[in-house]
């Protein structure tokens, strides 16, 4: 199960973003690659599914939407398309991740603007 910082526990849920907002500090985590944004948000969704969620499990996730997210720089976006095939990781869509593919356009609606 992750562990959250009092700091971590500073940073507003969701719920109470606007969606500009969430996309602003969403986008900044993802460049600077700082999970505290992300551990927040895990523990909001946990809270609401009743999901444990691990470090090993946040990692993924991380990586999986930044991968997906077209606002992202394409050096970051390929690190993370680099890591999920190191670590035998899909897709959000559930389909294998191949180093010929090219990165996602968000055509096929997983594209962080398509889901906040």
């Amino acid at each position: 199960m992750i562990k959250i910082t009092k700091h971590e526990m500073q940073i507003p849920l969701k719920r109470e973003m606007s969606k500009a907002q969430f996309r602003t500090l969403r986008n900044q985590a993802f460049e600077s690659e700082d999970l505290s944004f992300f551990r927040r948000l895990a523990i909001e969704v946990g809270n609401m599914t009743g999901k444990k969620i691990t470090e090993s499990n946040l990692l993924a996730s991380f990586h999986k939407a930044r991968f997906e997210c077209v606002d992202i720089n394409h050096i970051k976006r390929v690190n993370s398309q680099l890591w999920m095939i190191k670590n035998n990781v899909d897709r959000l869509n559930g389909k294998r991740v191949r180093l010929i593919d090219d990165l996602p356009t968000g055509d096929d609606g997983m594209g962080c603007a398509t889901h906040g």
